[in-house]
């Protein structure tokens, strides 16, 4: 008895686009783990406080996927996405980042001038 069953065409993209999606998804998690060791050096960190930065960044994607989720069952996922997207914005605004640019030492005039 053969149990092999082959994708359909249509099947093979939804495969491929949610693959994609989840690598998009956790690019941010790649990002940090190759990072992070710059980030302490650059901030003038603690290695214990460098460890909170993935560990916040772990909680707040426990958090949001999980209050994210329920409220997409409630009021539907494209409404969900929708705030999502606006709930991202309003947070961005309100880094201190966004106001004052970081001055970076690749982009500076007098680099190399210590």
């Amino acid at each position: 008895m053969d149990n092999t069953s082959s994708m359909s065409t249509n099947q093979k993209w939804v495969l491929a686009s949610m693959s994609s999606g989840f690598l998009l998804e956790n690019m941010d998690v790649m990002f940090l783990s190759f990072s992070l060791s710059e980030i302490i050096a650059q901030m003038h960190i603690s290695s214990a406080a460098g460890g909170w930065i993935g560990t916040f960044t772990n909680l707040g994607m426990f958090f949001g996927g999980a209050l994210f989720g329920l409220l997409g069952d409630r009021i539907g996922r494209v409404k969900t996405f929708d705030l999502s997207f606006c709930h991202r914005d309003w947070l961005n605004l309100l880094c201190p980042q966004h106001h004052r640019p970081l001055r970076s030492p690749l982009l500076s005039r007098d680099r190399g001038r210590r």
